[in-house]
């Protein structure tokens, strides 16, 4: 391997992770591996006590968990939309114009 490659690695990684930033696209996981990374190393230089440590790590597991609470729901919501189209029900937005094809002139 040479040298340019884990460097081209780092690279793409920054990118996506400006670009996930950005937009919010998980920032939870960002933030959960960020407050780990710093629990990690307040534990091991002993700047905190163990109580704090211990609170800290609950705080930052519920970052994740909150987050699988959402995607539960949105998928939820999308196996309702879908056995809801497949009993025959149908949404108004089905025959909006934006979502019809545009007749051919003859």
């Amino acid at each position: 391997m040479s040298a340019g490659v884990p460097t081209m690695i780092g690279m793409r990684f920054l990118r996506r992770l400006r670009g996930e930033l950005s937009t919010g696209e998980n920032l939870e996981l960002y933030v959960t591996a960020l407050l780990s990374l710093t629990l990690a190393v307040l534990g091991v230089f002993d700047v905190a006590g163990g109580k704090v440590l211990a609170a800290a790590t609950l705080a930052t597991l519920a970052l994740p968990a909150g987050s699988l609470l959402g995607s539960r729901r949105q998928i939820a919501d999308l196996s309702a939309e879908v056995r809801a189209g497949r009993a025959g029900e149908v949404c108004a937005v089905d025959f909006s114009p934006a979502t019809s094809p545009t007749p051919s002139s003859p």
